[in-house]
């Protein structure tokens, strides 16, 4: 826990984050960017989750009054997910390639940390609002939080799809017509695409071709829910898209090992083996 004058600078925009913190007492102004600016104040339903929890701060935090906080490392809050790794099973004809000997060595060892993709905030705090069944404004006071994400939305909001002749014009008439479950999911969506993304080029070029794959597969799984009726089309829609997401800790430990340490042949013969076992 920490006390902070006013003025104080939590962290920075573009910043590595290394640790969820909590906002327990006073005001917070969050500015992106572009400039726009948010407060979360103490008590207010924003403030239940952590005013950061990604891997990348997406704002420049300031304290607009004195301020307590809590700060939790985020090694620690992701410890229970890494102790539950099973075996990861290679294939007798794989045996030879060393890149997955060394990722399922890596996978099965407890000491070793697993980047797991992780959602943008605003995703994360979403779903769990709409769980406590909050109301439009409140949902829409977190999605706003991302200027990109509320911008998104508007543009889906007027698209064919919503046959309407009224054009939303900010962010709550947008999830007013789009309806709170399917925001949930589409905003979970928009956040995906940015957790396929590497600086590596040979492993950009896979990610790519996942993102693709899994634009493909949701589309699938909402015309089966649609014309089938035995799930919710958004659900099956989401489903598609991050069936095969357990790939992406695999091309996140390749793109960090020395390119001698693989080859072309070996990244496409694991990831079929990887993404069941590896995927939450």
């Amino acid at each position: 826990m920490e006390s902070l004058p006013t003025g104080s600078i939590l962290y920075h925009v573009n910043e590595q984050a290394t640790c969820a913190i909590y906002l327990l007492k006073g005001t917070v102004t969050l500015a992106d960017h572009n400039g726009k600016s948010y407060e979360i104040v103490a008590g207010s339903a924003q403030a239940k989750f952590p005013i950061c929890s990604g891997t990348k701060h997406t704002a420049t935090a300031t304290a607009k009054t004195d301020v307590d906080i809590l700060r939790v490392s985020l090694k620690i809050m992701l410890t229970p997910s890494r102790l539950d790794h099973g075996k990861l099973e290679i294939p007798a004809e794989l045996h030879d390639n060393r890149l997955l000997a060394l990722f399922a060595e890596h996978f099965q060892n407890s000491d070793h940390e697993i980047e797991i993709p992780s959602l943008p905030e605003v995703a994360i705090n979403l779903r769990k609002a709409i769980q406590r069944d909050v109301n439009i404004d409140e949902a829409v006071k977190i999605i706003q939080l991302d200027p990109a994400i509320s911008a998104k939305l508007i543009e889906v909001a007027n698209c064919p799809l919503y046959l309407t002749t009224v054009r939303a014009k900010n962010c709550k008439e947008a999830v007013v017509r789009i309806g709170l479950n399917a925001t949930r999911n589409l905003v979970t969506a928009l956040s995906m695409k940015q957790i396929f993304k590497s600086k590596s080029p040979q492993i950009k070029s896979h990610l790519e071709s996942l993102w693709k794959q899994s634009l493909y597969l949701s589309g699938l799984c909402h015309v089966l829910a649609s014309h089938t009726r035995e799930q919710n089309p958004e659900n099956a829609l989401l489903a598609g898209l991050v069936c095969d997401i357990g790939v992406i800790p695999f091309l996140n430990f390749a793109a960090n090992l020395p390119s001698e340490y693989h080859n072309e042949s070996e990244i496409e013969q694991a990831m079929p083996v990887i993404k069941g076992p590896v995927a939450p």
